[in-house]
């Protein structure tokens, strides 16, 4: 008589494969949203990064016409346009220059940055600059109060 083994053939069992998806999913939930708060910080500190460029812009421009009056993001001197990026806007630039002492000259100006709804910035909050260098950002807020002591830091 035959000696009868049994053979075992080798392999993952369907319980090992889903352990395995199982692991799988739960690192997955875990990372992509870690991972998309990255991204929405990241194109904050860009967004933060230009408007300080458009602020040295409006040293200059002021600099050069002895007042902010006629200054406009769409003049390319300035920035081109009214949405950042440029090529996949994420946010809504607004210029406001007034002329805080009367004088027919207008001497201030404040920027803001809202996110485009519908866009994965949506939530982050609008980010404002002035001419005195006051900043400021709060998360998920659609306003900020621009303060000497308050700043772009994550709160």
């Amino acid at each position: 008589m035959r000696n009868l083994k049994y053979s075992y053939t080798k392999g993952f069992t369907f319980l090992e494969l889903l352990i395995a998806v199982l692991i799988l999913g739960i690192l997955l939930a875990i990372s992509v949203p870690s991972y998309q708060a990255y991204v929405i910080k990241g194109n904050r500190v860009d967004m933060q990064s230009a408007m300080t460029e458009i602020a040295q812009k409006m040293a200059t421009y002021q600099a050069a016409n002895r007042s902010y009056e006629g200054a406009s993001l769409s003049n390319p001197q300035i920035y081109g346009n009214t949405k950042f990026p440029k090529d996949k806007p994420l946010y809504d630039l607004s210029l406001s220059v007034t002329d805080s002492n009367n004088d027919g000259r207008a001497d201030t100006w404040t920027l803001d940055a809202s996110p485009i709804g519908g866009k994965r910035q949506k939530d982050d909050g609008q980010i404002r600059l002035n001419d005195q260098g006051w900043r400021c950002w709060t998360k998920g807020a659609s306003s900020c109060g621009l303060t000497a002591s308050s700043s772009w830091k994550d709160n």
